[in-house]
């Protein structure tokens, strides 16, 4: 077992199993998206198996793109290649609504590669009420 989510204290040998009380380390060995910081209730991931209809896609216009790849996925098949447009403002974004569950501390794990020079890059919550 690892040392991610709570605390191993009821892992106990059956006769040739482990009990099992870490959901976190549950949903890693069964392939889940998120690895890494396994604290806390995950309220939303994608891996985008089906597709973009989600997300609301935007950029300046002029030749920006948001397009599935399969080049680099780091977890199920696919990943998103956003590509900057080439006049005005250079860029290409993708936005998701989600609804605000409960007023408490929230965070983001999110996982990128970058092929070329990049300007600046931005990752923003942002509470709406």
């Amino acid at each position: 077992m690892g040392i991610h989510g709570k605390p191993d204290w009821g892992l106990q040998l059956k006769k040739t199993v482990y009990t099992f009380d870490d959901l976190s380390e549950l949903a890693v060995r069964l392939g889940s998206i998120s690895q890494f910081d396994r604290r806390g209730d995950v309220i939303f991931q994608d891996s985008f198996e089906y597709g973009l209809g989600k997300w609301l896609l935007c950029g300046d216009k002029t030749g920006d793109e948001q397009i599935l790849i399969s080049k680099r996925s780091r977890s199920g098949g696919y990943c998103v290649k956003l590509t900057g447009g080439s006049e005005g403002s250079l860029y290409s974004a993708m936005y998701i609504h989600l609804a605000y569950p409960v007023l408490s501390k929230l965070g983001m794990e999110c996982h990128f590669a970058l092929e070329d020079d990049v300007d600046y890059l931005l990752f923003e919550m942002r509470l709406f009420t």
